[in-house]
């Protein structure tokens, strides 16, 4: 659970000097934002726990780069935004099982 509702430049600022106890607070505050960007943005996928990840490891490689006068829920949600789309990307380049055909096969 949350500390006496830490403030998120405070949060940023300890993550910032190595505090990992802190980055677990930050992931745990905005779980349910990356819930719903996860759900609106590529759905109910088996993978979504493979994007969270990625979300995480995002946010933890980019924190040291955060303003503080920025918002930190839009920050992170931008972040979460853009791994959606990544993962979205990638599975439109997945070479189909060998047998399956496209949906939709165009027909030159």
């Amino acid at each position: 659970m949350d500390q006496p509702q830490v403030a998120d430049h405070l949060l940023v600022k300890r993550i910032q000097t190595g505090d990992q106890n802190a980055l677990g607070i930050l992931f745990t505050r905005y779980e349910a934002v990356f819930a719903s960007i996860i759900s609106r943005e590529i759905g109910k996928s088996a993978d979504a726990p493979d994007v969270l990840q990625e979300i995480h490891l995002a946010i933890w490689k980019s924190i040291g780069s955060f303003e503080a006068r920025r918002s930190l829920k839009a920050w992170i949600s931008r972040i979460a935004r853009n791994r959606c789309v990544d993962y979205r990307r990638s599975t439109q380049r997945r070479p189909l099982p060998v047998g399956m055909v496209p949906l939709n096969p165009t027909y030159g």
